[in-house]
């Protein structure tokens, strides 16, 4: 098995253009279907009319539980920013930006989507949402929830900085997360031991289930815009309808967390609106200076907005984006 690592990348303009056309021109053929509502939570279902045929592509959470990959600490004293993903089975593996990890010395957020080709292993960006512990609890890592949209923003404010010309870095991205996790705990009443963002969630476990129940969105949905109050705050595609089906619980239940912990009400955005959401993020689209794993990794940006698209084998596997304010 061969490994490889994160890479400040060297990005072909030739490749580079062609997989930030692959999202403009997907992002185009996508329909925003009319919002599903509950509490504070407005959800845009979007469904793609011709599904491409399939790449060979599994998701993380099934090869985890399968044994078929395994997710670890980069070494025995740990690091608090990376881990070792290592994928023994016979498929590419895509671990999707914003799953939450638990296990090993601390539980750790997902930064960025990740594609581990079958037999490879590689260093996965990560951020703690953990902050009370490193410590081991077990050696591997099994897959969580997905994190609140506020949290996933918090690991993406350092790189607004820096287009700005600012100074940060990890560690900065790093305390913004930490800061967060401790204002979600703080506002649900959460008790932690470990400052542990995963303890929030089990204090909320009825809300969230109740919040899973209340979304039935259409068959062809591939992904959804998320409004929350007055205001639309992010977004989750992924390339095909089953792989959006089977991380929507997870999905559900991270912007269900924001939603319970602020509340708010507004009048829901339209349809068009939360397709302009969409069409300036893709416009937006530039090959990202750090790539791992299989395809592409491009930022995606607006003037509202910002996140990041997978491109892989042609095809776009996972896109998310979160705005940049409440």
């Amino acid at each position: 098995m061969s490994e490889t690592s994160l890479q400040a990348g060297h990005v072909g303009q030739h490749d580079a253009s062609l997989a930030a056309a692959v999202v403009r021109d997907w992002s185009s053929r996508l329909r925003v279907s009319e919002p599903v509502r509950y509490g504070a939570l407005t959800l845009f279902p979007v469904v793609q009319p011709s599904p491409p045929p399939p790449i060979p592509l599994a998701l993380a959470d099934t090869a985890i539980e399968s044994g078929g990959v395994i997710v670890e600490e980069v070494h025995e004293a740990g690091s608090v920013g990376r881990l070792r993903v290592r994928n023994a089975s016979d498929l590419p593996v895509l671990i999707p930006e914003g799953a939450i990890l638990i296990g090993a010395k601390q539980n750790r957020v997902v930064q960025w989507s990740v594609v581990v080709a079958s037999e490879e292993a590689v260093e996965l960006p990560v951020s703690c949402v953990e902050q009370g512990r490193w410590a081991y609890r077990g050696r591997r890592f099994r897959t969580g929830t997905t994190a609140p949209l506020s949290v996933r923003r918090s690991y993406h404010r350092p790189r607004r900085y820096r287009l700005r010309g600012e100074r940060a870095d990890h560690r900065d991205a790093q305390l913004a997360v930490w800061q967060e996790v401790a204002m979600c705990l703080d506002e649900v009443s959460a008790e932690s031991r470990t400052s542990s963002l995963t303890d929030g969630f089990e204090k909320l476990q009825e809300d969230l289930a109740e919040y899973t129940r209340r979304f039935e969105l259409p068959a062809q949905t591939v992904g959804v815009v998320v409004q929350m109050g007055g205001g639309i705050v992010g977004a989750d595609l992924f390339g095909r309808s089953d792989m959006f089906r089977r991380q929507m619980e997870r999905l559900i239940q991270g912007y269900a967390f924001d939603a319970i912990r602020r509340g708010g009400d507004g009048r829901p955005k339209s349809c068009d609106e939360a397709r302009k959401f969409l069409d300036e993020l893709a416009q937006g689209a530039r090959p990202a200076s750090r790539q791992v794993g299989l395809g592409m990794r491009l930022t995606t940006a607006s003037d509202v907005a910002e996140g990041t698209a997978l491109v892989y084998e042609g095809q776009l596997c996972h896109w998310s984006a979160v705005a940049l304010a409440d």
